[in-house]
């Protein structure tokens, strides 16, 4: 069956093919577009959320450890003090005075590694696990610590024992 069609009417059908195969293909390609932008957005937008709370975690995690080892410090110059009146009042002689600090500064860890050492204000170490009687103010951190005296210090550092150097607050 032979549809007899005008010359117009075969333009206008041939038009209006073409527009929909158009609009077709144009939606087609506008979604799949649009898809793509929106998964990158949501992964761009997904790696702020990660980094953001990373930082947050960080932060609080830093905090934490910071008053920890600031209570710590605080709580062994006390202990400290509290000797040193002993001493002071004829308790203790200054060798068992000196004795009892060492005793009771090593015998705390701070963490896996750590240890409380006690410098004096030029730099030599007066009770370390390692260390006790050695000057090291040649480090910049000691030059700091003997400067600042009180505060919050992170550095790198290696005892004899160790391979490699470790992240010491």
């Amino acid at each position: 069956m032979k549809l007899n069609l005008s010359f117009s009417k075969k333009i206008m059908i041939l038009l209006m093919s073409l527009s929909l195969l158009t609009i077709i293909v144009i939606s087609t390609v506008s979604i799949s577009v649009m898809e793509k932008t929106n998964t990158a957005e949501k992964i761009e937008h997904l790696e702020h959320l990660t980094a953001s709370t990373y930082n947050q975690i960080d932060s609080a995690v830093n905090s934490s450890v910071k008053n920890y080892l600031r209570a710590i410090a605080e709580k062994n110059l006390e202990i400290i003090q509290l000797i040193y009146n002993k001493y002071e009042t004829g308790a203790l002689s200054e060798i068992e005075a000196k004795l009892l600090i060492e005793e009771l500064m090593m015998s705390q860890s701070i963490g896996e590694t750590g240890y409380v050492y006690i410098i004096d204000s030029i730099g030599v170490l007066q009770v370390h696990p390692y260390l006790t009687g050695k000057n090291i103010n040649e480090y910049e951190f000691v030059r700091n610590q003997i400067n600042h005296k009180l505060g919050y210090l992170s550095y790198m550092w290696k005892n004899p024992n160790d391979l490699e150097e470790k992240e010491k607050v």
